[in-house]
């Protein structure tokens, strides 16, 4: 091969490689802004659980299970549901 032909295949290689590794890092970025987006995406719905948690239990301590057994009533209604 002529001595010419070297340093720009040499040069054309290097070209590739540094488009690849640019490519590469652009594909990395894009990941890791999806994965952020999840992560608060998780995080939110996370919060939205604890909300609806605190809701449900707040709920549930309104009813009392009859001492007799069987049935519940709902607090300060004192009426027992079957």
């Amino acid at each position: 091969m002529p001595e010419i032909d070297q340093p720009t295949m040499k040069t054309k290689a290097t070209t590739a490689t540094s488009e690849q590794i640019s490519k590469n890092v652009s594909t990395i970025s894009k990941v890791t802004a999806d994965s952020a987006k999840n992560v608060e995406d998780v995080a939110s719905t996370a919060n939205e659980l604890a909300r609806m948690t605190e809701t449900l239990t707040t709920l549930v301590s309104q009813f009392k299970v009859n001492p007799s057994g069987g049935s519940a009533a709902l607090g300060g209604n004192n009426r027992y549901l079957n």
